[in-house]
């Protein structure tokens, strides 16, 4: 599995589901979270360093990929994205990390990326298996999802807080499947403030996406 998990507006919930979705994984497989929006260590209860992709892709860091990894329990590594801004979408330093990820993946590791809203390289979204795009039934969202005009493998609809528009609407508008649906929940959001999201998934958030990873896995 080599998925990407982004979105078109903030605040949607992506690193959420990112994080969820790479701890799901790291249940039964080797698998690493790369950090792309910048809140994962947070996130996930560990210590933000002040480098790490960025640096390393701008060639500011003589070290390999893998020393950039941070442990975050069984089975799970954290790649953070460091201090700078990510490189220009079309810069070449981006064929660095493709190179460093499909090397990874080759070896039986699953990747999720936490892209959210980074302007990201063609080249990545070229190496990776599957995208998935994180939005809520919102129109301004969906307005700016049809704007981007971005393909994607599925949708993973965030629902809650007695919106009008539908699971139905979404698939109409964007002319994709919606593959998962997730409640917003207080207890996800317990998990996330106590740093324990990675090592106590709730189940709602399991259930939800524990058949997508199956899906993944298959394809």
């Amino acid at each position: 599995m080599f998925t990407i998990c982004w979105s078109c507006k903030g605040g949607s919930g992506t690193s959420v589901v990112a994080a969820a979705l790479a701890a799901v994984s790291a249940l039964t497989t080797p698998t690493i979270l790369v950090d792309l929006a910048g809140d994962q260590p947070a996130l996930l209860g560990l210590t933000t360093p002040e480098q790490g992709i960025s640096e390393w892709m701008s060639n500011k860091m003589q070290l390999e990929f893998g020393d950039l990894l941070m442990k975050c329990g069984r089975n799970l590594s954290v790649a953070a994205r460091g201090g700078e801004l990510l490189p220009d979408q079309n810069s070449g330093d981006w064929n660095y990390l493709c190179r460093a990820l499909s090397q990874i993946h080759d070896q039986a590791i699953n990747i999720v990326v936490d892209a959210g809203i980074s302007p990201v390289s063609k080249t990545l979204w070229g190496v990776a298996d599957t995208n998935y795009l994180i939005i809520r039934p919102c129109y301004l969202a969906l307005r700016k999802a049809v704007e981007q005009n971005r393909s994607t493998t599925g949708v993973i609809l965030i629902t809650g807080g007695d919106r009008v528009l539908t699971r139905r609407d979404v698939q109409s508008v964007l002319k994709t499947e919606v593959v998962a649906e997730i409640a917003v929940d207080p207890e996800i959001a317990r998990r996330v403030d106590s740093g324990l999201l990675h090592s106590r998934i709730p189940p709602a958030l399991s259930a939800a996406l524990s058949p997508l990873l199956t899906h993944l896995v298959s394809i």
